[in-house]
C-alpha cells in the first residue's frame, strides 16, 4: 500500500466525527439553542473510569490486584489482548470508542505505519464482520473488497474497536465473531458489551469496567451542560447520585431540566419519561413531514418495534430495513392505521 493510502479514509473519519462531537451537546437534546453557546467541555473530558482485575496475583497475598485507569489508557494498554469494555447503558463506552477512533485516525494521518482504526459496531450486522468493514470503509471514502480486508488483517493493519457485543443477533454471528478472533489473534481489538450475560464474551479473559461517576464528576458533568447549574444541584442535593449515575442519565437530566426550568424529577422513571416526551414533541419539531401525519407518530413506531421483533427468535433485532421492506412496512402502517380509525368511529 502506497503511505498515503489510508488519507482520505482518515480525513473522512476526523471530519465527520469532529461533526459529531459539536452536535453531541445538550442544545441538540433541548432542541434549542443555547443564549451561552454550546457546551466547552465534551462527554469524554471528564475523566471516566476503568477497572480491571488483573489476572496475576500478588504472591504475598494470593489476591488479584485492581487497577485504575483512564479509559482511554485502559484501551492503549490491553488492545493486544483483545479487551472487553463492560458498562451499564450510557456509561460511555461507545463514546469511548469513538475519542479512541478519532485520536488513532489523527495520529495515522501523521505515521504511515500507525494502525489503521475501523469502527464496527455490531447492532447493524446483516452478514459478517467483514462486511461491516467493508461498509464503513466505504462510507468514510474507501472501496475495498472483502479479499483486501483480509490480506490487510492478515499484516496486522488495523485497530478493530468492535462495539456492542450484546447486539449480536444469533449464535452464527457470535461463532463469526470468535472466528475473526482467533484467525486475527495479533490484530489488536477492543470490544465492548452491556451484560456479560448478554451475548457472551467471546472468552475474552482481559476485561476492563466502567466505574460510576464520582460526586465531583456529575458536578463537573452539569456545570459543563446547563447555565442554570447552581439552581439544579442545590434541587438535587443528596439525590444527584441516584439520577445521575452515568453520563447519559446526567444528560438526561439536564435536558429535562433545562426545559421545565423549576424542578428536579421525583425519580427516574420521571426522568425517562419527560425527557421521551421532549425528544417526541420539540427535538424533530421542524422536520419535514407529511401534513397530518404526526399524530400517527406513536403508531407508527409501535409497527416499526414489532417489525424490528420478526426475526428466528425473540432475542433477535432487526436495526435496518431494506427499501422494499421499508415499502412493505409502509403498506402496514397504513393497515393498521385505517383499523385504529375503525377503533375510534365505533
Amino acid at each position: 500500500m502506497p503511505p498515503d493510502f489510508f488519507q482520505s479514509y482518515l480525513n473522512s473519519i476526523c471530519q465527520h466525527y469532529a461533526q459529531w462531537c459539536r452536535v453531541y451537546t445538550l442544545t441538540d437534546v433541548v432542541g434549542q439553542a443555547s443564549s451561552q453557546g454550546s457546551p466547552t467541555v465534551p462527554m469524554w473530558d471528564l475523566g471516566l473510569k476503568v477497572q480491571t482485575i488483573d489476572r496475576d496475583k500478588d504472591p504475598k497475598t494470593s489476591e488479584s490486584k485492581t487497577k485504575r485507569f483512564t479509559v482511554l489508557e485502559g484501551f492503549r494498554k490491553y488492545a493486544a489482548d483483545h479487551v472487553l469494555l463492560v458498562g451499564q447503558p450510557g456509561s460511555g463506552k461507545s463514546t469511548a470508542l469513538v475519542r479512541l477512533l478519532i485520536e488513532e485516525a489523527q495520529k495515522a494521518q501523521q505515521d504511515s505505519s500507525a494502525l489503521i482504526p475501523v469502527l464496527v459496531e455490531l447492532r447493524y450486522y446483516q452478514d459478517s464482520v467483514l462486511e461491516l468493514m467493508r461498509s464503513f470503509f466505504k462510507t468514510h471514502n474507501l472501496l475495498l473488497d472483502l479479499s483486501t480486508i483480509e490480506t490487510l488483517l492478515f499484516e496486522r493493519r488495523f485497530l478493530l474497536l468492535i462495539d456492542g457485543l450484546n447486539e449480536l443477533p444469533s449464535e452464527e454471528a457470535r461463532s463469526q465473531l470468535s472466528a475473526l478472533r482467533r484467525d486475527d489473534r495479533k490484530v489488536p481489538m477492543i470490544s465492548t458489551t452491556r451484560d456479560l450475560g448478554v451475548g457472551g464474551n467471546l472468552n475474552l479473559t482481559r476485561k476492563l469496567e466502567m466505574q460510576p461517576l464520582t460526586e465531583k464528576q456529575m458536578q463537573e458533568f452539569v456545570q459543563s451542560y446547563l447555565p442554570t447549574r447552581d439552581t439544579l444541584l442545590r434541587q438535587l442535593g443528596d439525590r444527584l447520585r441516584e439520577l445521575g449515575q452515568t453520563p447519559l442519565l446526567l444528560l438526561m437530566l439536564c435536558s429535562v431540566f433545562a426545559n421545565n426550568q423549576t424542578r428536579v424529577p421525583p425519580d427516574l422513571g420521571s426522568v425517562f419519561r419527560e425527557f421521551t416526551q421532549i425528544h417526541y414533541c420539540k427535538l424533530k419539531e421542524d422536520a419535514p413531514v407529511a401534513e397530518g401525519s404526526r399524530e400517527y407518530w406513536a403508531e407508527m413506531l409501535q409497527v416499526l418495534a414489532w417489525k424490528m421483533t420478526q426475526r428466528k427468535s425473540a432475542t433477535e433485532l432487526q436495526v435496518e430495513i431494506e427499501m422494499v421492506r421499508s415499502l412493505e412496512l409502509s403498506q402496514m402502517v397504513e393497515i393498521h392505521l385505517l383499523g385504529v380509525g375503525r377503533s375510534e368511529n365505533q
